[in-house]
């Protein structure tokens, strides 16, 4: 490996190379010189100004899968029939119904879009002083969604079963569903969802302190995702309509400022060395 010195003078010599511009930015950023780091890396996008435009375009389309997710959310939420053990005949019918079917498989669909998201979201924020918990943040989110789709998919296809078993008179399994809702099964299929509210937190954290992007709607969504993966099945469907309202207003605001961002963030006249 190159010392900092060896890098910077074989910068000096080559200005034009991209590899030594991009192993110069990450000495910098390895030892914590943001400001040269941003700099040289707004130099490495002024080479080529095809690979800004492709960041740019990647960013957007992160922040188009962000409020397209969200707004699946949302659907999915109005079509799933409200699912009250209050009534265990009725909660079986709702459960093997296809609105609560298509339901699922829509969260199933917005989750996997919110995956890609995240990496856009890290993008932008890896320039700032706090790009290591950004990092973190995505890696959590990203297991978040993958640890999320076994409990998904349980209630996408197994819960359907047992509520049809139980109308045709197997009381019994009903016992199944609540054992999955208890503990420690509960915890297990809710770890995903856990590690989804603490990845956002965290960048809700990285974005309060450099302030790149949109706290408030950050912290809308934060607040949706947060009553929307607590809760479960234990509140009325009108607050789970609430929690997917605050989804999706929260990832319109955190989408468009991920947008515009991305046009300024990426361009090589652009100084980003204060924000650094």
């Amino acid at each position: 490996m190159h010392s900092l010195s060896q890098l910077e003078s074989r910068a000096r010599r080559h200005p034009n190379s991209s590899e030594i511009k991009q192993a110069l930015a990450d000495a910098y950023a390895r030892e914590k010189r943001w400001e040269a780091a941003a700099k040289v890396y707004q130099s490495l996008a002024a080479l080529y100004p095809d690979t800004a435009a492709l960041f740019i375009n990647r960013t957007w389309l992160g922040a188009s899968a962000l409020m397209i997710s969200a707004e699946i959310i949302f659907i999915a939420i109005l079509l799933q029939p409200s699912v009250s053990t209050s009534n265990l005949t009725a909660f079986a019918a709702a459960i093997r119904s296809p609105a609560y079917l298509g339901a699922r498989l829509l969260f199933m669909v917005a989750v996997a879009l919110y995956s890609c998201s995240e990496i856009s979201i890290y993008k932008l924020l890896s320039y700032t002083r706090d790009h290591h918990p950004a990092f973190w943040a995505m890696v959590i989110s990203v297991l978040g969604v993958g640890l999320s789709m076994p409990a998904f998919g349980i209630r996408s296809f197994v819960f359907p079963i047992i509520g049809n078993m139980f109308l045709h008179g197997r009381i019994d399994v009903m016992e199944i569903y609540f054992s999955l809702n208890g503990f420690p099964f509960n915890l297990y299929l809710g770890a995903g969802g856990y590690l989804l509210v603490l990845g956002i937190a965290i960048f809700g954290w990285v974005v309060w302190r450099n302030q790149g992007l949109s706290f408030l709607s950050i912290m809308v969504f934060l607040a949706g995702w947060l009553g929307f993966v607590t809760t479960g099945d234990s509140l009325q469907h009108v607050h789970h309509i609430i929690f997917g309202a605050l989804i999706a207003v929260g990832s319109v605001g955190l989408g468009l400022s991920l947008w515009n961002q991305a046009s300024t963030q990426f361009d090589p006249a652009m100084d980003r060395s204060a924000r650094a």
